[in-house]
């Protein structure tokens, strides 16, 4: 073999290598770059098959956290913006047809006013509904993500107190249904996306009361003489369910009460602060909620212990901390 051929296939060697390298490096590095979950979430756990209707819920500290508990207690964590340039200020309660919630976000953790966003549990994406949502006390959304409700306080004369709002997620159609100088708790769509159920006080009587949109009516549905309603949310389009307790009390119940049906059915008792966050499976089998002893107002950052009742045997387990339940995955 003379010099020159030798010369070739040592070129020829070495161009394969290269290219071999270049393979390799492309299909183990790029292609996975490529293929990284977007805003934190793993679409791999959200899509694993759960044992049953699986409990979401929310933990807040140094990051916030999206988690998912089924019924065997397998823990799965859905999102978390420790990655994300933007933080969540505000997570919204889950629409169920997507899975969704709606988040404000700003870089400043602690800020009161950012981006409204949709946030996509299964497809991992985010989209930019406002750009600018002041933080609201209390607030709802429709198991679509279309519409949100939420609860605002003002210190104006001429809208003095706490006011429930309605408005389209993107912004528009915002309707002003009920003011109070008596805090204004736990706005909820029914399923429907019609009517907003909420709990607010007369004096110290404790109330339910209906907004039904469309046409900026509210009535009153039941009041309790010496009593705080927490926490309100629908089970179906014509059930609620709800937290009661006496004035001063750290104790109280969860009950039922349907629309129209003036006599309430009680659920279970809990003790050691205020049952907040309440959501029913779809199938109404279990029952989730949050009970945490709160400085003043019910918040999101609070830390309570997550209760979860199975409403066919009425056994109840504790289950976790966290500051928010969102709702339940089917």
């Amino acid at each position: 073999m003379t010099q020159k051929t030798i010369s070739l296939v040592s070129l020829l060697l070495f161009l394969l290598v290269i290219g071999g390298l270049a393979w390799y490096i492309n299909k183990t590095y790029l292609n996975q770059a490529t293929t990284k979950p977007q805003t934190g979430i793993s679409n791999s756990l959200i899509n694993e098959t759960s044992e049953g209707a699986s409990l979401v819920y929310l933990t807040a500290g140094k990051t916030t956290e999206i988690w998912l508990k089924d019924q065997k207690g397998k823990t799965k964590k859905i999102f978390t913006d420790a990655d994300e340039a933007e933080k969540l200020i505000k997570v919204s309660n889950l629409a169920l047809s997507q899975p969704t919630v709606l988040a404000i976000t700003n870089k400043d953790a602690k800020a009161t006013t950012g981006k409204l966003v949709k946030i996509d549990l299964t497809k991992g994406t985010k989209e930019t509904l406002q750009d600018t949502f002041s933080c609201p006390l209390y607030w709802s959304i429709t198991q679509d993500a279309a519409k949100i409700t939420y609860i605002k306080f003002s210190n104006l004369e001429e809208n003095y107190g706490y006011t429930l709002y309605s408005e389209q997620s993107t912004g528009s159609g915002q309707r002003k249904l009920f003011n109070n100088s008596a805090e204004i708790r736990s706005p909820a769509w029914n399923p429907a996306g019609t009517k907003i159920a909420f709990a607010t006080s007369s004096g110290t009587e404790g109330q339910i009361r209906i907004a039904n949109v469309s046409h900026q009516e509210v009535s009153l549905l039941k009041s309790w003489a010496d009593k705080i309603v927490d926490w309100v949310s629908w089970m179906s389009d014509d059930k609620l369910v709800f937290s009661l307790r006496d004035i001063g009390s750290h104790n109280g119940q969860i009950e039922t009460i349907e629309i129209g049906n003036d006599q309430a059915s009680k659920i279970t008792d809990y003790t050691g602060g205020e049952a907040s966050y309440i959501f029913a499976s779809a199938d109404e089998k279990f029952l989730g909620f949050l009970v945490a002893q709160y400085s003043q107002q019910i918040d999101d950052k609070t830390n309570g212990q997550i209760f979860m009742e199975n409403l066919t045997d009425q056994s109840q387990k504790a289950i976790g901390k966290a500051s928010q339940l969102l709702g339940w995955l089917q």
